[in-house]
C-alpha cells in the first residue's frame, strides 16, 4: 500500500484527470495499512461519500478543515493514528453522521460544543487522546459515548440524562469533579458506565433504575453513600472499592444472580455481610477487606 503522501498525489491527479468520476466515491476504506503523511484535504470535496475509515494506520497532521464538506458522511474512522490538532469546530456540519471514532491519537482542545448538532451521531469514540475542558451539555442521540483517558475536567452535564439509547458510558480516567448527577438514572438502555474519576457527593439511588446495565465501575473516586443496588438483576461486574460507601451492604445484592466480580473494598461499610450473597452461584470474585 502507497504512503498516503503518495495517495495525495495520486488523490489529485484523479481528482483534476476525472473530477465526475471523483465526486460520486461513497466508500473510502483504507484502514490497517501501513500509510502515513496527513489525510489529503482534497478527500472534503467527495459530496457522496458516505464511509471514510482511514483508521489504524500511521497518519500524521491535523484533522483537515475540508472533512467538513462531506455533509452525507455517516462513518468517520480516523482511529489508532497519530492525529495531532484540534477536533475541527466545523464538525456540526457533518448533520448525518452517525459513527465518529477518532481514539487513539494524540488530538488536543475541547470537544466542540458544534457537536451538539450532530443529532443522529450514536458512537463518539475519542478515547486515548489529550483531549481537555468539558462534555458538551448535548450530543446527539447516543449509544455509546467514550472518551476515556484524555483530561477531560468539570461536571457530568445534567442533560446526558436525555440520551434514552445510551448503552455506553465510559468516563474514565479524566480529570471530571463534581457528582453524579442523578439524571443518570433515565438513561434506561445503559449497560455499561465506567466512571474512574474525582467524583465526589453521594453515589444516586437512582443508578438502581438502570435495569439493562452489565457493568458499573465507579471505583477510586470520593463517593459516599450507600450502594444503590436496587433493580440491577442483569448486573455481572460491580466495582465500587476505594469510595467512603457507609452502612451495610444491602441485601438486594441477592437478586444480581448474575453476578461474577463484587469489589467493595477499602470503603467504610460496616454491619455483617448479607446471607443473600449465598444466592450469587456465579460469583468469581469477591473482595470486601479495609472496611
Amino acid at each position: 500500500m502507497l504512503p498516503l503522501f503518495q495517495y495525495d498525489w495520486w488523490l489529485k491527479s484523479w481528482y483534476v484527470t476525472c473530477p465526475a468520476v471523483f465526486s460520486q466515491v461513497v466508500f473510502w476504506v483504507c484502514d490497517t495499512n501501513s500509510l502515513s503523511g496527513p489525510i489529503p484535504s482534497e478527500l472534503g470535496t467527495l459530496q457522496n461519500l458516505q464511509t471514510l475509515d482511514l483508521g489504524n494506520n500511521s497518519i500524521t497532521g491535523i484533522i483537515p478543515e475540508s472533512l467538513c464538506e462531506c455533509t452525507s458522511l455517516l462513518e468517520l474512522h480516523l482511529d489508532s493514528n497519530k492525529l495531532n490538532g484540534i477536533i475541527p469546530d466545523r464538525i456540526g456540519n457533518l448533520v448525518n453522521l452517525q459513527f465518529h471514532g477518532a481514539f487513539t491519537n494524540l488530538l488536543e482542545g475541547s470537544i466542540p460544543t458544534s457537536a451538539g448538532q450532530l443529532k443522529e451521531l450514536q458512537v463518539l469514540s475519542l478515547d486515548s487522546n489529550k483531549l481537555n475542558g468539558t462534555i458538551p451539555d448535548t450530543v446527539g442521540d447516543l449509544v455509546s459515548l467514550i472518551t476515556f483517558h484524555n483530561l477531560l475536567e468539570g461536571s457530568i452535564p445534567t442533560s446526558v440524562g436525555k440520551l434514552k439509547q445510551l448503552q455506553v458510558l465510559a468516563l474514565y480516567q479524566n480529570h471530571i469533579s463534581a457528582i453524579i448527577p442523578t439524571e443518570i438514572g433515565n438513561l434506561s438502555s445503559l449497560q455499561l458506565l465506567l466512571f474512574v474519576n474525582s467524583l465526589s457527593g453521594e453515589l444516586p439511588t437512582s443508578i438502581g433504575h438502570l435495569t439493562e446495565l452489565q457493568t458499573l465501575d465507579i471505583c477510586q473516586n470520593h463517593l459516599s453513600g450507600i450502594i444503590p443496588i436496587g433493580n440491577l438483576s442483569r448486573l455481572q461486574t460491580l466495582q465500587l472499592f476505594e469510595n467512603f460507601l457507609s452502612e451495610q451492604i444491602p441485601s438486594e445484592i441477592g437478586r444480581c444472580k448474575n453476578l461474577t466480580l463484587l469489589n467493595l473494598y477499602m470503603n467504610k461499610l460496616t454491619g455483617s455481610i448479607p446471607g443473600e450473597i449465598e444466592n450469587l452461584q456465579q460469583l468469581e470474585f469477591l473482595r470486601l477487606y479495609n472496611n
